[in-house]
């Protein structure tokens, strides 16, 4: 609820995480469980309000309904890829959550892969918070490299299986 973007509030949290005023993995799990319920709710939003309002702008466009099929045939093959990705896009998340409700994406996926991507995101976020003084410090803590290395392999297998599984 706070005017300030997350990409602002949780590297600040990470750093008074840093400090001692916060734990660090509440500020990490507190963070996606609260953006999470934001994208559910927008998600709630296009699942029962969204899809008349888009069947009313079909009809002005002399559209069919049955057209809309494709899309939603597209958003179940690969809508999960697509929010995980959306994620780390700060304004596009609403959308892809918002567009998610309305072509009736599995509710399990988009939650897996919203908890997957904030996770990530506001993990990436308070640790840079957290040891920000130490990466922008000519001595560079060489520890942190294992965590990047974990990302980097959680991230290499999620697209490996999505482009297997794609087809």
């Amino acid at each position: 609820f706070s005017p300030f973007p997350d990409y602002f509030i949780v590297p600040f949290l990470g750093y008074l995480s840093y400090l001692g005023f916060f734990n660090l993995y509440l500020v990490i799990i507190i963070s996606s469980l609260a953006d999470l319920l934001f994208m559910e709710l927008d998600y709630l939003a296009g699942r029962f309000a969204g899809r008349s309002i888009v069947i009313k702008f079909l009809n002005i466009f002399r559209v069919k309904v049955k057209e809309f099929h494709d899309p939603e045939i597209w958003i179940k093959k690969h809508g999960a890829m697509a929010v995980f990705i959306a994620t780390f896009i700060p304004f596009l998340k609403h959308l892809t959550s918002v567009a998610a409700g309305t072509l009736k994406m599995n509710l399990f996926w988009f939650t897996v892969s919203n908890f997957a991507g904030f996770f990530i995101r506001f993990l990436l976020l308070a640790y840079l918070g957290y040891r920000g003084v130490y990466l922008l410090s000519p001595n560079l803590d060489f520890s942190i490299r294992y965590i990047l290395i974990a990302i980097a392999l959680i991230n290499f297998a999620f697209i490996t299986y999505y482009l297997a599984n794609k087809s």
